[in-house]
């Protein structure tokens, strides 16, 4: 177990660099889900695919029979189906989820079961996406809290490394992993709450180096239940050993919630952010949404910077904060709950960042749900979604509706209409270099005799350039890039007549 060998004292400067922005149009909201929701969580392929899983609060067949519906969809959002359900032990107060695509084709539905019957109650639901088929339900620990679990996924040379951080109801924080996934599962106790005073919500992620990182919050005084701080935590990701000594995220005067962790999936450009809450008030349940960052995190005990990115006028913020599974990527992207008290309405609100400059934020100045959105962060809290071949990054929200009824996705593109391509990883951008002169050629290569078009999208998603449709040959091809302002953009070549996009690319345009 790791312990603290003195105090750490530094001096806390937030900042509130956040760039406001109407880009990227999120567009009308696609219903997923009818009916009332218990939870929900989502992942994706690096094809597009799309999948969520739903337990509804509704009893299918039998008096205790609440299953997990998977739902499924191919065309970024645009429609979903069912995928298949799972039978789930009873009703869970939160799920997490998580595809692991390179190594097994497995789905994993990690869950607490508040079943006397079940004793093990944490444990996880495990479905091969291959085959279509539920494989097992598996045992994880007992004692686990409902809400205080994360888990993640990291591959490594064709191996799946499942890891679950959990509290326990004896206030102990314990790291488990499964190295053959999801049958056998072992771990240990690697904290233990002062005063038995945390917050059940933990988060864990993994980086592009081998690294696990944690992040949980809980008090490091024996009386003062209101003083809460986030604290991390590094690991090999491969075979678990502690990386440097416990560290400190965010100490503050009042209590800090629901930390969410995620790195930048670039080992050229290495960051950490931690996104959490901030009760600042807490007789008036002011909260302000607040985001620490380091970079180089090879030491994690540096002096971590924090950003103010919202705020709040109720109870929870229920932030969300992802990386993209596909290596190289710096950046991240952030969606978060604001409780509008005047108005009673809840608001969702969607941003992103970039390692290169991590404590700076791109909000969107305006929320992007059309439908009245539920106001708890609990197990229903909006979800970030990727889909990769999709417009700009390929980030999407999904959030349940007022009083947790309905399913709702919501993108920066359209739904309605939607443009359906397939990725395809042999249509390349091959690029001389990633600087790029405006006036000078762009050369690719197609894998065949065809009509393309090539796009250019701003960091934040929107197209901000296209050219007309070319006439392209099958190897190497050349357009040029005019009237363009300087600076960084991801290109994408499409090919309208077979429904293909390519992977896209970041350039920098001098």
């Amino acid at each position: 177990m790791k312990k603290f060998t003195g105090i750490c004292l530094f001096l806390i400067t937030i900042s509130t660099t956040i760039l406001y922005s109407q880009s990227p149009e999120w567009g009308q909201d696609l219903q997923i889900v009818e009916g009332e929701i218990c939870c929900f969580d989502c992942d994706y392929m690096n094809d597009g695919t799309m999948i969520v899983a739903v337990q509804k609060d509704t009893v299918v067949l039998s008096p205790d029979s609440y299953p997990i519906i998977l739902y499924k969809s191919t065309n970024h959002g645009g429609s979903w189906s069912v995928l298949d359900t799972v039978q789930a032990i009873n009703k869970y107060q939160k799920i997490k989820i998580l595809i692991s695509e390179w190594s097994n084709n497995y789905l994993y539905i990690f869950f607490v079961a508040e079943d006397p019957t079940w004793i093990d109650n944490l444990g996880v639901h495990r479905y091969n996406l291959a085959t279509n088929s539920f494989l097992s339900t598996e045992q994880v620990s007992i004692d686990a809290l409902p809400t205080g679990f994360d888990a993640c996924l990291y591959e490594h040379q064709g191996n799946p490394h499942v890891t679950v951080l959990f509290w326990k109801d004896d206030s102990t924080l314990n790291l488990y992993k499964s190295d053959d996934g999801g049958v056998y599962w072992t771990g240990t106790s690697i904290q233990t709450a002062q005063g038995k005073a945390f917050d059940p919500e933990c988060s864990i992620t993994h980086g592009p180096r081998e690294e696990l990182y944690l992040a949980y919050s809980m008090s490091s005084q024996t009386t003062n239940h209101d003083s809460l701080n986030i604290y991390g935590e590094m690991y090999n990701a491969i075979n678990y050993s502690p990386i440097g000594a416990t560290f400190i995220i965010a100490d503050q005067t009042h209590a800090c919630l629901q930390p969410r962790i995620a790195c930048s999936n670039d080992s050229n450009n290495p960051a950490i952010w931690c996104a959490y809450t901030y009760e600042y008030d807490l007789y008036q349940n002011d909260l302000d949404i607040r985001v620490a960052s380091v970079l180089h995190p090879d030491s994690a005990e540096y002096n971590w910077n924090q950003t103010s990115v919202g705020t709040s006028s109720y109870m929870d913020a229920g932030a969300d904060i992802r990386f993209y599974k596909v290596f190289g990527n710096a950046y991240v992207n952030m969606c978060y709950l604001y409780h509008d008290l005047a108005l009673d309405t809840t608001k969702v609100f969607w941003g992103w960042s970039v390692a290169t400059n991590p404590t700076s934020w791109y909000m969107n100045s305006s929320p992007l749900n059309d439908n009245p959105c539920h106001y708890i962060a609990d197990g229903t809290s909006p979800k970030l979604l990727y889909s990769p071949g999709a417009n700009g990054s390929g980030s999407t929200v999904v959030y349940t509706g007022y009083l947790r009824y309905d399913l709702w996705i919501d993108a920066p593109w359209s739904l309605q209409v939607e443009e359906v391509y397939t990725q395809n990883p042999h249509l390349n951008i091959l690029i001389n270099s990633s600087v790029i002169n405006r006036h000078s050629p762009v050369y690719f290569t197609l894998p065949e005799n065809c009509t393309y078009q090539a796009l250019l999208y701003d960091l934040s998603g929107r197209v901000i350039w296209k050219s007309n449709l070319i006439s392209g040959i099958a190897g190497e091809n050349n357009f040029h890039i005019e009237d363009l302002t300087p600076g960084a953009y991801f290109m994408e070549i499409r090919v309208p007549e077979k429904d293909l996009i390519s992977v896209p690319k970041r350039i920098t345009v001098l």
